[in-house]
């Protein structure tokens, strides 16, 4: 009998074969067949990362904005604001449905290098029903999304923030005092994050379009 040709994790489970074992030898044999188990489960990904600088997409707000902020002059946005209504959700969710099929997957998420447009990216760590780490770097990030972070995301252990501006309206009432963290969270760091009061966030293609 060749051994390479047998799959021993089936051997083990049969009756006849385990009614022969000692109950040692059969206690270590489960254990070796259930970590043999776990080691060929894949792993997919380690985290998955949302960089504007290498996601794209054609007549999407978003990505327009995003490649215009490096211009000197601004950018004519109306006939782009008329053509989507005023409204960006389609643009936010071309990127919630090309991560559709691996969200489930997903413990690890890193919104990187976004600008002024990780303010309008945040709602897609909603979808994520299993994140357990967040990073937010050099990106704007809503300051009400901070306050709930713990009611969005209760299962998240490890947040960070760096060179992140938190942004609120003029009329948000929202203070440090209100920030509640998940529950689990056991890693936190926050480098180079400041508050900044706007008044352009009632028209989401006036605050993307404008330089700071």
């Amino acid at each position: 009998m060749n051994n390479s040709e047998n799959n021993w994790l089936n051997v083990v489970s049969i009756k006849e074969f385990q009614s022969n074992l000692g109950l040692n030898l059969l206690k270590e044999i489960s254990m070796v067949s259930k970590l043999t188990r776990e080691k060929l489960n894949p792993l997919l990904f380690k985290n998955l990362e949302l960089s504007l600088d290498s996601i794209k997409f054609s007549s999407n707000v978003i990505s327009i904005a995003y490649d215009m902020q490096y211009h000197y002059s601004n950018y004519n946005y109306s006939t782009l604001r008329d053509e989507n209504n005023g409204c960006i959700e389609n643009s936010l969710n071309e990127y919630i449905n090309t991560i559709n099929d691996i969200k489930k997957y997903t413990r690890s998420f890193y919104l990187m290098y976004n600008r002024r447009a990780g303010y309008y990216l945040y709602p897609i760590v909603k979808v994520f029903d299993n994140l357990t780490e967040l990073k937010i770097f050099i990106c704007d990030f809503p300051f009400d999304a901070l306050a709930d972070i713990g009611k969005t995301l209760p299962n998240l252990n490890r947040l960070e923030l760096e060179d992140v501006d938190l942004i609120k309206s003029i009329t948000d009432t929202i203070s440090e005092s209100d920030i509640i963290f998940p529950p689990k969270l056991s890693y936190l760091k926050i480098f180079q994050v400041q508050v900044i009061t706007t008044t352009l966030l009632s028209d989401p293609y006036e605050y993307l379009f404008n330089a700071k």
